[in-house]
């Protein structure tokens, strides 16, 4: 579903990172890049046709990578009433390059999702009230940013019922203990702010009868606007342990939140493009 994009941003703070540990001066040993764009499909969940957004700003190595591998993707055909169809969805890709010895990088696929260009109003759930959370006063002050992937349990009501940090990824280095206390304060921002938002729940299609529907929103906090990272540019990148709820099926949790559009909730088990080739594949 479509929500507006926000950021948790908080102010612009001198104060370097001072934690102990040095965070500053550890060598980045991994980079991310997040791409977008569009990709379409046959009725047998074919790549026909894909593009990337602002190609001109992407390294050329990158674009060569990707080029070799959409094209070998295989999709779940989509299918409306019952019959399959083709289908153009919108697709954001992220990758990950890793140090490896000699001084070189190795590149891979770490995430990659899938949304329709257009929805059916009233088939899917559906925002009335998402307050964005607050910057940790502490992570402001020591310049840190990350990343927060949020679970929410919404009930017929749209009310949240239950909400359960996934994952948090940093852009700041430290120790394993500075950076498991980094990662906590983001997340009890998320979840504190995740327990009062509201949705409308859909009133159509096969979702409409469920008794509780759990969507992914991904949370940015950036220490100020200017930091965001610049389209086609990599980034450090130190991901986060992943875990679950118990509320959820664990089939439903197996492709990586590391994708998804920021501020945006996306429906578990959506309306998207389904992908059945393994990201690590596609040669």
């Amino acid at each position: 579903m479509k929500l507006r994009t926000w950021i948790a941003s908080g102010l612009l703070v001198a104060t370097q990172l001072a934690y102990a540990g040095g965070s500053r001066d550890v060598p980045v040993q991994e980079s991310s890049m997040l791409l977008k764009g569009d990709i379409s499909v046959d009725a047998t969940g074919t790549v026909v046709a894909h593009r990337l957004d602002k190609e001109e700003s992407i390294p050329p190595g990158v674009v060569a990578f990707l080029r070799e591998r959409i094209p070998h993707w295989r999709f779940r055909p989509m299918q409306e009433d019952g019959v399959p169809i083709g289908a153009r969805n919108t697709m954001r890709i992220l990758l990950v390059a890793t140090q490896i010895e000699g001084g070189g990088f190795e590149m891979r696929l770490q995430a990659a999702s899938f949304d329709p260009l257009d929805e059916k109003q009233g088939y899917t759930l559906v925002s009335q009230k998402m307050m964005p959370p607050k910057f940790p006063r502490e992570m402001a002050r020591a310049g840190v940013s990350g990343t927060a992937f949020v679970l929410v349990k919404v009930g017929r009501d749209g009310a949240v019922q239950s909400s359960f940090v996934e994952q948090v990824n940093l852009h700041d280095w430290g120790s394993e203990a500075v950076m498991q206390k980094m990662r906590e304060s983001f997340a009890e921002s998320a979840r504190d702010a995740a327990r009062r938002w509201r949705f409308t729940p859909p009133t159509r299609g096969d979702r409409a009868a469920d008794a509780s529907w759990t969507v992914r929103v991904p949370i940015q906090y950036l220490r100020h606007k200017l930091a965001e990272p610049q389209y086609g540019k990599w980034v450090g990148y130190i991901p986060g342990p992943r875990s679950r709820p118990d509320w959820v099926d664990p089939d439903l949790l197996l492709a990586s939140p590391e994708a998804l559009p920021e501020g945006t909730a996306s429906l578990l088990a959506g309306d998207g493009l389904d992908l059945l080739t393994p990201l690590g594949e596609g040669t």
